[in-house]
């Protein structure tokens, strides 16, 4: 089971993406994706409209992140 590694804002209440990701997508709140980065690095855009407590978990599917990172585009917005 892949282990969260990035994580905008908590761990709570979300829903477990089965699909791997390979390539870019748009993140969606109270999701975990297990992203693969093994065919190389790609980016994660958080949602444009977020609101308190929003929470999103990204897990290093393959432990690659340290050579082919997950890029995090925060879409404009400040998240913490």
């Amino acid at each position: 089971m892949p282990s969260p590694l990035l994580v905008a804002h908590g761990l709570l209440n979300t829903n477990f993406v089965t699909a791997k990701k390979v390539a870019a997508f748009n993140a969606l709140h109270r999701m975990h994706y297990a992203c693969d980065t093994t065919g190389g690095a790609f980016t994660a855009t958080l949602p444009a409209n977020p609101k308190p407590g929003f929470s999103i978990i990204f897990s290093d599917y393959a432990l690659k992140f340290d050579t082919l990172p997950l890029t995090i585009n925060p879409n404009g917005r400040l998240f913490q």
